[in-house]
């Protein structure tokens, strides 16, 4: 089904995916107790986090392709959750007479926004690094 997100079988792989992971959990808890609104360090941190976590699944990859994909997705989401954001975010202020509906929508305003400022953008940088890597590896790097 989605065998780019399967756990890595080998031994070796396992142990960087288990680093990979509890690096991100203390970056998260880390950014968390800084505070991430308009806190430059906490943003940064928190950005590291998701980068940590990304690297959980991605490190073992072996194709350019799978980079490739991971970098043409993350484009095509961050175009989506930066127009959901927008949208979310004149529909909250339309919807102002109904509270409850407008707090649900700012809340989804909220959940698009980070979405679009820190997991897309990640996808891209990850995607763009493993890409180089493995042109680097395959022209200039004789094994």
């Amino acid at each position: 089904m989605l065998n780019f997100l399967k756990f890595p079988k080998d031994n070796k792989e396992r142990k960087v995916s288990i680093i990979f992971l509890i690096v991100g959990i203390i970056l998260l808890s880390t950014s968390l107790i800084i505070g991430i609104p308009q806190n430059t360090i906490g943003s940064t941190v928190f950005f590291l986090s998701v980068v940590s976590f990304m690297l959980v699944y991605i490190h073992a990859w072996k194709k350019t392709s799978k980079f490739q994909i991971l970098t043409i997705a993350s484009f095509i989401s961050l175009i989506f959750f930066i127009m959901a954001h927008n949208i979310f975010a004149g529909t909250a202020e339309v919807s102002a007479s109904i509270p409850l509906l407008q707090k649900f929508i700012e809340g989804l305003d909220i959940l698009f926004f980070y979405i679009a400022i820190f997991i897309c953008p990640a996808g891209i940088l990850l995607g763009f690094a493993g890409i180089i890597v493995f042109f680097l590896r395959k022209y200039f790097i004789k094994e």
